[in-house]
């Protein structure tokens, strides 16, 4: 779901090159998430790789509304939303997205093997 007149700009990458805070398991790769979204924000990222729990994974506040967060996931698919002042809200740049139950968009990511 695209909120019409938001704020949100998420983006996601990869984080071939940046550094690693954490030793990721071989089986898993580095993805980083951010999103920018008005200053007093509170930003969670939720997804199948954390049962959907809402606040499980709090992006950080980096300045200037933009929000991260880099978290290792396994190869294959993982649906997504970032959860914004309690308001689920789909990746309007992700190209991939799935409907779910609730009649919104979930984004979906994909590594590779």
């Amino acid at each position: 779901m695209i909120l019409a007149n938001s704020h949100f700009v998420p983006r996601m990458h990869a984080m071939n090159d940046a550094p690693i805070r954490k030793k990721t398991p071989p089986q898993q790769r580095n993805i980083h998430f951010s999103l920018l979204s008005p200053v007093n924000s509170r930003v969670y990222l939720t997804g199948t790789f954390n049962g959907w729990s809402p606040n499980s994974i709090e992006m950080e506040h980096t300045g200037d509304g933009h929000f991260q967060q880099s978290i290792a996931l396994p190869k294959g698919r993982h649906e997504y939303k970032f959860i914004v002042n309690d308001t689920w809200v789909a990746d309007p740049t992700c190209p991939h997205w799935k409907p779910n139950e609730h009649g919104s968009l979930n984004s979906v990511i994909h590594i590779p093997h």
